[in-house]
């Protein structure tokens, strides 16, 4: 009788300590701006700016690490490149075919970057799985020169903001090599995907 109310009683006191586990946990990410039952593929900065945001799902690779098991710290502009490059790709619904590919081509007026950094926050480790996201910091008008992008890398292993970045972009006339600029129609554009639902890319 003793064993069998001992074992009742473990049972007991471990099935309470799981729920008192998953109450930590939940009450963890509702602090960290998750919803309790946020999963691999929740978007958490949606909750905040659900517009806007052009976002990429990566894997971190067993090869991009340093000496120290951290994500080397060129790998962070990889990622924030392959942002900028689907937030440019997601224009082609919004410009016209011949825009289109003058625009990413370099066969007319087109982007080139002018500058980038990254504020590292927190390392990252193996394995991990990441969503890098780009947003306009603010709609260019038409005839400036330049626009810059904002950038944020997300750590689903640990759940919150590792590193934070920004582009500088440029636009330059690839056929007379002088400065161009934004013209109405990419400003159009550009606004268009600013106001679009964030939705996540695999890459």
């Amino acid at each position: 009788g003793r064993n069998k109310k001992k074992s009742f009683s473990s049972i007991h006191m471990s099935r309470s300590l799981s729920t008192t586990i998953r109450k930590a946990r939940s009450l963890l990410r509702q602090r960290r701006g998750l919803s309790a039952g946020a999963g691999a593929d929740a978007a958490p900065w949606q909750s905040a700016q659900p517009r806007g945001y052009v976002a990429c799902k990566v894997i971190m690779h067993w090869g991009e690490m340093d000496s120290y098991s951290h994500l080397n710290n060129c790998v962070h502009f990889r990622y924030f490149e392959s942002a900028r490059i689907e937030h440019f790709r997601r224009l082609k619904n919004h410009l016209s075919e011949s825009s289109f590919k003058s625009f990413m081509y370099a066969k007319g007026t087109g982007p080139i970057l002018a500058s980038t950094s990254c504020k590292y926050i927190r390392p990252v480790m193996f394995p991990d799985t990441l969503v890098v996201t780009s947003k306009l910091l603010a709609l260019p008008e038409v005839g400036d020169s330049r626009f810059t992008q904002d950038y944020t890398l997300w750590s689903f292993e640990q759940e919150r903001v590792v590193a934070k970045g920004e582009g500088t972009i440029v636009m330059f006339d690839y056929n007379n090599n002088v400065r161009g600029e934004v013209s109405e129609e990419l400003r159009a554009a550009l606004r268009a995907v600013d106001e679009s639902e964030a939705d996540v890319v695999t890459l």
